[in-house]
């Protein structure tokens, strides 16, 4: 594989009650591919959400005022080979901290 993964981000709320001023909450599962509990941890709270939305009350405010954003795992390919590492390179020290050009 020589191409990056691609990123799956969901985002669970109600868009008929989203607005700009909606607060948005960020969850990461994992960033490194050997970590192998969060991924996991956010599809099931995902599931949760969506299949309790109409018969639990918290539930329903929580989506109806907020949007959750969740990124089960932020090096795929990593995951599914249980590697620290995507393509070589250990996300944790692939982070954009100098913006400019040199």
């Amino acid at each position: 594989r020589d191409e990056p993964c691609k990123v799956w981000v969901l985002e669970v709320g109600n868009v008929r009650t989203r607005t700009e001023e909606t607060p948005r909450l960020f969850f990461s599962g994992a960033l490194h591919g050997d970590e192998r509990i969060g991924p996991t941890a956010l599809l099931e709270l995902a599931c949760f959400l969506l299949g309790t939305y109409k018969s639990d009350p918290w539930v329903k405010i929580l989506l109806e005022t907020r949007v959750l954003v969740l990124v089960p795992a932020a090096n795929a390919v990593g995951y599914q080979e249980s590697r620290r590492e995507e393509l070589g390179v250990d996300p944790n020290r692939d982070f954009a901290f100098d913006t400019s050009s040199s």
